[in-house]
């Protein structure tokens, strides 16, 4: 019983210790946590080295500009690709309405 409560009791004094020698960095992750609502492992880093939010910002930001070039590129390809679709249907379309040998007239046998 004593050295579980030893344990236990050395375990709360360095949990105690550690939040106490890094109070900004839990207050500046409180900050983004509360601007966010989540933040992810590169932004807890960004945080436990000495940055803040307007870091945290501007990471976000540049991460969105990426995602939204990469939208636009996809969507332009793929309306790319439909045209190019349309075309070779249009294209197979005029080859169908072609009769081969001409207008040689009505057939009889």
């Amino acid at each position: 019983d004593k050295e579980v409560f030893r344990i236990v009791t050395e375990g709360y004094q360095l949990a105690k210790q550690k939040l106490e020698e890094n109070m900004d960095v839990l207050h500046r992750m409180a900050e983004a946590l509360l601007e966010h609502e989540t933040i992810d492992s590169e932004e807890v880093t960004i945080l436990v080295k000495g940055g803040g939010l307007p870091e945290i910002n501007e990471r976000r930001g540049d991460r969105q500009q990426k995602l939204d070039k990469e939208r636009q590129l996809a969507a332009e390809e793929e309306a790319k690709k439909l045209a190019e679709e349309e075309e070779k249907k249009v294209q197979n379309k005029e080859n169908e309405d072609r009769d081969p040998v001409g207008n040689t007239g009505p057939v009889t046998a």
